[in-house]
């Protein structure tokens, strides 16, 4: 099963998407700002790259700190997750998925339930230091415009103003639910957590790599799983201060 890597919306309209194509179909990266007019974008920037553990790209930093914008791992990442239209083996795919990024990055993750929000509402509290939980749903072309063609998924984060520093704050994934519920063809579990594992490393805070041995490549051509260069990014991601 091969695919490609892209960028979201969530049965609603998200800022200036940036689809990225692959190899097969493509798994789209939300690379999104949809919280509030108070959520602001830094610039996009490449961390060096030229294989193995370089191989790793930030969507933004901070200007004013030149950190990445991440999450503060001071506190756990809530996540939910809407099972409408996901396959039967949807929880194995996403406790599997969150337990690998864990393990190989130290953010921690807490599974916040089910959920029946297809949307993120966008509501935030000034001088709140987190937003609603990560929201995971799966969706069809039909109803997702940007889950059309070879797209099979789609992950971001948004970021606003805490303490000073840039921090993300809330995130969405969508999933491309026949791709991975189809009869013919089918995902394997592993595959299908992959495809998650790719995702979950946008919300944090990774963007795509021209580098094909590493799972955050703009497709999904049969990576066995992170790369070095991924989990580089992940301890770099981790290692900005918290609080």
């Amino acid at each position: 099963m091969e695919g490609s890597f892209g960028e979201p919306e969530l049965d609603a309209p998200l800022p200036d998407p940036r689809p990225v194509r692959r190899r097969g179909r493509r798994i789209l990266v939300l690379a999104t700002a949809f919280l509030a007019a108070a959520i602001l974008w830094g610039p996009l920037v490449n961390a060096i790259t030229g294989g193995g553990r370089n191989s790793y790209e930030f969507m933004r930093v901070d200007p004013s700190s030149g950190d990445p914008v991440t999450w503060d791992h001071c506190s756990a990442i809530r996540y939910q997750v809407n099972p409408e239209g996901a396959p039967e083996n949807w929880r194995e795919v996403v406790e599997g998925a969150f337990n690998d990024i864990e393990a190989n990055s130290d953010f921690v993750f807490l599974d916040a339930g089910e959920t029946r929000n297809r949307v993120l509402s966008g509501a935030y509290t000034p001088g709140a230091t987190r937003g609603e939980p990560v929201l995971i749903i799966w969706s069809s072309q039909g109803r997702m415009h940007s889950l059309q063609g070879d797209t099979i998924g789609l992950g971001g984060g948004a970021a606003i103003q805490v303490g000073g520093r840039m921090r993300l704050v809330t995130g969405s994934i969508a999933l491309d639910r026949e791709a991975h519920s189809r009869p013919h063809d089918p995902m394997s579990t592993r595959a299908q957590q992959l495809v998650l594992e790719h995702e979950i490393g946008h919300v944090l805070g990774l963007d795509h790599v021209d580098d094909d041995r590493q799972l955050m490549a703009p497709a999904f051509g049969g990576q066995k799983g992170l790369g070095p260069g991924d989990i580089s990014g992940l301890e770099a991601l981790h290692a900005v201060p918290c609080g």
